[in-house]
Formats: C-alpha cells, sequence, structure tokens
C-alpha cells in the first residue's frame, strides 16, 4: 500500500490499486471495518461535480451544518478532499484577505461519518453492517478542525 502513496503517475497508482484491490480491502474490511484506505476514496468511490469546478469531481461525503467555507469555493485553488471532506478552509485572516467564511470553533462544519456515508451509498458488507449495529458511535459525524499550527485538518 506505500507503494501506491508515494507514485505521482496517477495512472500507474491506480493501475496498482486494480491489481491489489481485493486482497487490499478483504484485510481492510477486517481489520478497519466501516471504513475505507485513501486508495479506494482516489480510485472507486462515486464521485460528484465540485461547485465552480466544472472539470473536477470528487468523493464527498453530506455536510450536515456547521460555519466556514472550504477556499476552493472562494478563490481560484484546485479543490483537494481527504476522504471524502474538504481539506483547504479559511481562517480568520485568509477569510479577511479573500472575502470567505472562517471556521467557527463553536460551530465548525460537519460531515456524515466515513460509515454514514458507506452504508447511504450500500458498499458496506453485511459483516460491516453487524459491526456497525455493535458500533453506533461509528455515526457520529466528523467535525472539521484546524491543527495546532494553524493549517487545515480535520479530524
Amino acid at each position: 500500500m506505500a507503494t501506491f502513496m508515494l507514485l505521482r503517475d496517477c495512472d500507474r497508482a491506480r493501475q496498482i490499486w486494480q491489481n491489489f484491490r481485493d486482497e487490499i480491502m478483504e484485510d481492510w474490511v477486517q481489520r478497519q471495518p466501516c471504513t475505507r484506505p485513501l486508495a479506494w476514496w482516489e480510485c472507486d468511490a462515486p464521485t460528484a461535480p465540485i461547485p465552480r469546478c466544472r472539470e473536477f469531481q470528487a468523493a464527498q461525503r453530506r455536510r450536515l451544518g456547521g460555519i466556514g467555507i472550504p477556499q476552493h469555493e472562494v478563490i481560484a485553488v484546485w479543490p483537494r478532499f481527504e476522504r471524502g471532506i474538504p481539506a483547504a478552509w479559511f481562517d480568520a485572516e485568509g477569510a479577511a484577505t479573500f472575502g470567505g467564511v472562517a471556521l467557527d470553533e463553536a460551530n465548525p462544519p460537519r460531515f456524515e461519518s466515513e460509515a454514514m456515508y458507506l452504508d447511504r451509498h450500500d458498499f458496506l458488507t453485511p459483516a460491516e453492517r453487524r459491526h456497525l449495529e455493535s458500533h453506533p458511535e461509528l455515526l457520529t459525524p466528523e467535525v472539521v478542525t484546524f491543527d495546532d499550527d494553524g493549517g487545515d485538518d480535520e479530524s
């Protein structure tokens, strides 16, 4: 799997994923049920058009609430998503400079959990569905936060 992450040739990375997907997924689902590896998000997750970026599509989780606008919705930057959640957000300074809306620490953006996304798209295996029944915490929404050095990150 580390090989996939280090490749810069996207077509080659997708080919490697296709060659080893079944083996990786079988192991992954047993070890980390109700989640998917990054390669799955990059290669297999359903995509949707990004507003204001007609030529770009990405896997996107449902936004459930909170205050803040991803940078790509305001300025001309390439949209970045990490496991279906926008990865670049405005802090107060960036929002003031570019006219965006900063993350609100009291009411940060919230997105459906990975398990909820997979369930909504009917990607969970029967074993994962049983696991989810006994682990309802996996349905807790994910909250976008800034990391300690002021950069953007989600938790």
